[in-house]
């Protein structure tokens, strides 16, 4: 969440998310990158079907305030 709150309004593939956080490249285990923001989106999110936070634009993130 840290990454994505400190790069508001940038859009980042699943790949970006998951070798900046993690630190390992995208052939270890890229599944994690989508549970963890159906998770954040769980928390955060008034209505997780319609996000307002957490945007997918054409399979990459968008986090805003």
């Amino acid at each position: 969440m840290n990454y994505l709150a400190s790069t508001l309004g940038q859009v980042f593939t699943k790949e970006q998310i998951f070798e900046e956080v993690w630190h390992m490249d995208i052939n270890s285990c890229y599944t994690v990158v989508i549970n963890d923001i159906c998770c954040l989106r769980a928390k955060i999110e008034p209505d997780r079907e319609n996000p307002t936070y957490t945007k997918t634009v054409y399979g990459e993130y968008e986090f805003n305030a």
